[in-house]
């Protein structure tokens, strides 16, 4: 999805404030967003837009505030014609005052207009009157809210269209016990709410003994014991803050979001074939004991397995780096573990068309019983070869993915050096993609061309294609 537009027309400063006010909530909530004034806004491009709010206050005898007269001339023009804006959804809040007789009246012509250009209303428009008993809040609380339950179902539906090999940026919250550690060490109510922490920390606390141990975490001699503290042991920022009490407490409220970075979206691989009702993905839930003999929970794997339904989550879709052929061409695609998620997506679209190729999947997991993901899918899939690894089923040398391309080499070099298919890997950025490169190699060198020549070929040209993560 696009951004959001925030767009204003304001002379006292009222409507420039709520249009402020809604960027920085979105911003809060992750959602992509500008912010400008009528006029700054090249108004030529908003048919490129997908939302856009208008806040609009009201002048004098019901005029158009002073900075957007040149946009409002421009969306006046009689050259646009009814779907100039068919693309576009909107939303237009007003601000005025009930005691003069043309109230509202700049708001309710934007919105009139707008529609007449075939722009899509997301929801009512919304009066705000200045003799409501709140002021304007008395109207603007309950549009807000109702503006962003309208925008989290329209950010889905223009997220909706997706290829095989897109990822699923979701935004996880923290850990209701971490929130809780942090904030008693912080010593603030609930309803408030690297080096630079550890420079920081050291700055603000007054406590001798906590600022010596900061400022040693600081000093080149002290990072070996910064890593044993910190990464080795996996510590999370609220037990950082919980372990420097003192130094918690000086925290100035202010300073918090200076000193602690936002969450960042983690990526998902799209395990399902594209479609504008269902997105899936293959999660994981990851835990286990730190060296402190504490319990750790990966922060977005325990928050979707805590969701339920009807729970709303921020999430929205990006290209991968997979750039898969057509149908018809063949591939092989190697995918153990969560790695098989993205080829999930391919060969159920793939299986769709009528020319699909002769391919081949390597899945490889710990075992039939435990890990294997899709079991019961795979045999449906036409013209898919699929090929697996227990590594811990076997007795003796454990077997992976790489073993089992060699030993079905005549097969591979069929696809990719007959018929110049693709190879696609993906899964965890340990040993896996070196040794399924060398197993490629291999299987060239042994039909005379010389080490790395082939495997080099084919990832210049794209015809081996990686997805790694660690």
């Amino acid at each position: 999805m696009q951004s959001l537009l925030f767009l204003y027309g304001s002379e006292t400063g009222a409507a420039e404030d709520i249009a402020g006010c809604l960027w920085k909530e979105a911003r809060l909530l992750n959602v992509p967003a500008r912010l400008y004034g009528l006029d700054e806004y090249d108004i030529e491009v908003l048919p490129a837009e997908c939302v856009v709010v208008f806040v609009v206050a009201t002048t004098g005898q019901g005029e158009i505030p002073p900075n957007m007269r040149k946009a409002w001339s421009t969306l006046l023009r009689k050259s646009l014609g009814p779907d100039w804006m068919q693309n576009v959804r909107f939303a237009v809040l007003g601000l005025g005052d009930s005691s003069y007789q043309k109230f509202n009246f700049a708001s309710k012509k934007v919105y009139r207009r707008l529609l007449q250009l075939g722009g899509k209303c997301l929801l009512d428009i919304g009066l705000a009157d200045d003799q409501h008993e709140l002021g304007i809040d008395g109207t603007f609380i309950p549009w807000k809210k109702d503006f962003w339950e309208k925008v989290r179902s329209t950010h889905f539906n223009c997220l909706s269209s997706y290829e095989p090999g897109d990822v699923l940026m979701v935004q996880p919250f923290n850990l209701f016990e971490s929130v809780q550690i942090a904030l008693e060490a912080l010593k603030y109510p609930e309803d408030l709410l690297d080096r630079t922490l550890r420079l920081t920390l050291a700055s603000i606390s007054t406590d001798s003994i906590e600022k010596a141990k900061l400022l040693e975490f600081i000093s080149p001699e002290g990072l070996d014991d910064f890593l044993d503290y910190t990464t080795r042991s996996r510590r999370t920022t609220a037990e950082v803050l919980r372990d420097f009490p003192k130094t918690s407490m000086a925290i100035p409220p202010e300073r918090l979001f200076d000193l602690f970075t936002t969450i960042r979206p983690r990526a998902f691989s799209i395990a399902s074939a594209p479609s504008p009702d269902v997105i899936q993905i293959l999660v994981v839930k990851v835990e286990y004991r730190s060296r402190m003999s504490d319990v750790r929970r990966g922060l977005c794997s325990s928050f979707l397995s805590n969701i339920i339904p009807g729970d709303k989550i921020f999430v929205k879709i990006r290209s991968g780096t997979f750039k898969f052929p057509k149908a018809d061409v063949p591939v092989i695609c190697v995918g153990p573990g969560t790695g098989v998620a993205p080829f999930r997506s391919y060969f159920t679209w793939r299986n769709r068309c009528k020319s699909a190729a002769n391919s081949m999947l390597f899945f490889g997991c710990r075992g039939k019983e435990l890990d294997f993901y899709f079991e019961n899918e795979w045999n449906n899939l036409s013209a898919t070869q699929l090929v697996t690894a227990f590594s811990r089923d076997t007795v003796g040398q454990k077997v992976y993915v790489q073993h089992l391309m060699l030993k079905h080499a005549d097969d591979v070099w069929n696809i990719i050096g007959e018929q110049n298919g693709f190879v696609f890997i993906a899964g965890s950025a340990g040993d896996m993609p070196r040794e399924v490169g060398a197993a490629l190699d291999k299987i060239a060198a042994e039909r005379g061309w010389t080490k790395d020549s082939f495997l080099l070929k084919m990832e210049t040209s794209g015809r081996v294609q990686y997805e790694t993560w660690s």
